[in-house]
């Protein structure tokens, strides 16, 4: 997608993509670049528009088709070394959450536990998990990782991530 600057404003972007169509949209991800850790960026809402057969989407929708879930990682520190923060995609049948922060300034000492919510599409039953650290050079990490959802009480677990 290309940045239209001509018909954005302040608090409106304009992205252009040509081409052959992209088919069924299940879900879109936004990049924004480096941001400090407390930087957010809200978006309240987003049309997306196919200029050829004049078919608009838009988001929030009020007849949204996809169930979000709400999954509880639980990380447990087997060995760590460095400063880090890490990074987990949940990747299922159905798709990926994408890499998503655990943003906090607690230590990964060795025993610690630590626990946050991604809230994302049904991604159906999970096949693996993406794990990344960001932080010092030289950093490492060993970790034994549980992902449970929350509405239905399921739970899988990998250990040693």
């Amino acid at each position: 997608m290309n940045y239209q600057p001509s018909d954005s404003t302040d608090t409106t972007y304009t992205y252009e993509m040509q081409g052959p169509t992209i088919g069924p949209l299940q879900k879109l991800r936004v990049g924004v670049g480096a941001m400090e850790r407390a930087e957010h960026i809200y978006i309240k809402k987003m049309r997306l528009a196919n200029q050829v057969t004049k078919t608009i989407l838009r988001f929030p929708s009020v007849d949204t088709e996809f169930e979000n879930i709400l999954y509880t990682i639980t990380m447990k520190t087997i060995a760590s070394v460095g400063t880090f923060q890490p990074l987990l995609n949940l990747i299922g049948e159905e798709g990926e959450s994408g890499m998503r922060k655990f943003v906090d300034d607690s230590k990964f000492d060795e025993g610690a536990r630590h626990e946050f919510d991604i809230d994302a599409v049904n991604l159906g039953p999970l096949r693996e998990i993406e794990v990344q650290i960001e932080g010092e050079e030289g950093s490492s990490w060993t970790a034994d990782i549980t992902v449970g959802l929350v509405d239905s009480g399921t739970e899988y677990v990998a250990e040693q991530a």
